[in-house]
């Protein structure tokens, strides 16, 4: 509990005092959490692409009249 409070504390400080430097510490560690609690266990990139796929965003695309050679799949990773 007293460190999240002292992270908070930080993290008000870095924003009042338009500390770009403590304010990206913080996205950091935010994002550090983030993304480690919701790993799924694959590299980023193929998770990435293999949801396109599972999801079946092409053949969605494709069904609404969209030419194949048209569509591009784009995969993002953090």
């Amino acid at each position: 509990m007293q460190a999240q409070k002292a992270v908070g504390k930080r993290k008000r400080r870095a924003l009042l005092t338009d500390d770009l430097k403590a304010m990206n510490a913080y996205m950091n560690r935010v994002a550090l959490v983030t993304f480690s609690f919701s790993d799924t266990g694959k590299e980023p990139l193929g998770a990435a692409f293999a949801q396109i796929e599972d999801r079946k965003y092409e053949a969605t695309l494709a069904g609404r009249g969209i030419p194949t050679e048209r569509i591009r799949k784009y995969g993002f990773a953090f």
